[in-house]
């Protein structure tokens, strides 16, 4: 529960209250259920958070897909035409972090790549 404006001013409330698993991945399993639980919580129980205490949203993901090429700009200036079809492939799990975790380079290297994605 959150106002919306990323502040976490609205609060988390402990979903295990509900007989629900804090592990996220869990929950997905009971997702209807959890909808029925949630819009009967009360706002006013929720605790207020900071956004640096986010983590990965999925922590343990089995798979994780990309796409290449996905941003018209870059593809543009990298003298790529822009696929047909979506150039899909995959990556390691451990390449999704949450929002302030730390991200630990390999010896030798002091910076990382500038790309992102949302």
């Amino acid at each position: 529960m959150t106002d919306g404006d990323g502040s976490g001013a609205g609060g988390a409330v402990d979903v295990s209250t509900g007989g629900f698993d804090t592990d996220p991945a869990a929950v997905f399993d009971q997702w209807d259920a959890l909808l029925r639980w949630s819009a009967d919580v009360d706002p006013a129980t929720a605790v207020p958070y900071k956004e640096s205490d986010l983590r990965a949203p999925v922590p343990e993901p089995r798979q994780i897909f990309a796409v290449a090429l996905n941003y018209r700009p870059h593809t543009a200036e990298a003298g790529y035409e822009e696929p047909a079809e979506p150039l899909v492939f995959t990556k390691f799990p451990s390449c999704l972090t949450g929002p302030y975790d730390p991200i630990d380079l390999p010896p030798g290297h002091s910076t990382g790549n500038w790309r992102w994605s949302p």
